[in-house]
């Protein structure tokens, strides 16, 4: 699972990885606790005759390996259930699967102990199971060439009609087409490996893959294409430099009334949405409870002004392991904050109908600079605003300690807006 999460050939994103390897080891689970069940009914064939010390390896060999079964999955679901991402798992994205009873009770110190037990546990248990495996394998082997006991058949009687054939061409064939699969599903995945995009940060440069085909981007179908993201981050750069000189040669306007900007009413439609990436997916989402108190007029800007409250209750993801870890402590922590808020007084013209606002952003009761760029179309009385902006999550202490997450998170806004 960690190679499919840190490979660009994977094709597919960490939550994606981190559920299909949840569903196959819950299966693993039940069906090893029902073959232990039927172990325990019905008693196996009488062992072939053999070396006491064979024997005693079998029998330890047999135990390890339902110890292996059951407790590799048991110590995956301990490590779930005592993550602070307190993320739900669905059996291949249908089936709810709840965490283990009680840990989410205990302090967040002994989970944290919980959790880095369980993942120790799960890492040695895994390696454990590698070994037993071939020595499980050698040992069938043993039985089969160096004794010459027709072993095989009896493990594999679906084949039986084929005992008359050398045991080793069956065997190198068993192989063969072992190495076969293996060679096909390699060639898959690096068929599948998904065209990167670039994405241009407020602060670095970083690579981002696009999202599933399956994806729902219907909170994001506004976003600014590549080309536009690089231009606005080039402008942002560009007016930070502007502001830090001296504006000298400025001309100096004579005194006239001032213009009273007007009041301007959001109306629908209207989205606000993010992206971030997180490992080799992007996390998309979108808020439908926001509110903006807009005074705004291009000839009066120096009295424009702009107020912001989203509800962040009212958040949604592109994926749904995501929504029930959002709201939680470590991220926005809505039950503490349930509302976010921008206020900026301090707007631009950057030519033609493209405009920089800066303010301030108040996300988990911290405030932060925030600089925003946005285009504006006026018809009459009506106009249509396009914008976005990169915040730092880490400097509004959002997924602490998830070095997974980049720290910039891309917010895009539309809407329409009347006088």
């Amino acid at each position: 699972m960690s190679g499919l999460q840190d490979s660009n050939n994977s094709g597919l994103g960490l939550f994606a990885v981190t559920q299909l390897h949840k569903s196959i080891g819950i299966l693993i689970l039940l069906a090893s606790i029902a073959r232990l069940i039927l172990r325990l009914y019905k008693k196996p064939p009488a062992a072939l005759h053999d070396d006491e010390w064979a024997h005693k390896l079998s029998k330890y060999a047999h135990i390890a390996l339902y110890i292996f079964m059951i407790g590799t999955p048991i110590s995956g679901w301990l490590i779930v259930s005592s993550s602070n991402l307190n993320i739900d798992t669905y059996i291949f994205d249908t089936l709810y699967w709840p965490h283990i009873p009680g840990v989410e009770s205990l302090s967040e110190a002994s989970r944290t102990i919980l959790n880095i037990a369980s993942l120790y546990a799960h890492e040695i248990l895994s390696w454990a199971g590698i070994i037993l495996f071939f020595m499980h394998v050698a040992g069938a082997l043993r039985h089969q060439f160096f004794k010459g006991e027709d072993i095989l058949w009896r493990i594999l009687p679906l084949i039986k009609p084929l005992r008359k054939i050398n045991a080793t061409l069956c065997l190198l064939f068993i192989i063969a087409a072992l190495i076969g699969l293996f060679a096909y599903a390699q060639y898959n995945a690096d068929a599948a490996k998904p065209t990167e995009i670039e994405y241009i940060p407020s602060t670095k440069n970083e690579k981002l893959l696009p999202p599933a085909k399956d994806q729902d981007l219907s909170a994001i179908e506004t976003q600014p294409s590549e080309v536009e993201e690089i231009e606005e981050n080039e402008e942002i750069i560009e007016s930070e430099k502007e502001d830090e000189a001296d504006d000298v040669s400025a001309e100096v306007a004579p005194k006239v009334e001032p213009i009273k900007p007007s009041n301007w009413i959001v109306i629908g439609p209207k989205s606000l949405s993010f992206s971030v990436k997180w490992n080799d997916d992007i996390v998309t989402g979108s808020f439908s409870d926001w509110s903006a108190d807009i005074k705004f007029d291009s000839a009066a800007l120096e009295q424009s002004s702009i107020k912001v409250l989203i509800d962040l209750t009212s958040v949604t993801t592109s994926d749904s392991t995501v929504n029930s870890a959002i709201g939680n402590v470590d991220f926005f922590n809505s039950s503490a904050s349930p509302q976010a808020q921008y206020i900026s007084n301090n707007i631009k013209s950057l030519g033609g109908n493209r405009y920089q606002m800066d303010g301030v952003l108040r996300l988990k009761n911290i405030e932060q600079p925030l600089r925003i760029i946005f285009t504006l179309d006026e018809d009459g009385n009506s106009a249509e605003a396009k914008g976005s902006a990169n915040i730092n999550r880490v400097a509004h202490q959002i997924g602490v300690g998830q070095d997974e997450i980049a720290n910039d998170v891309r917010v895009v806004f539309e809407f329409m807006a009347q006088k």
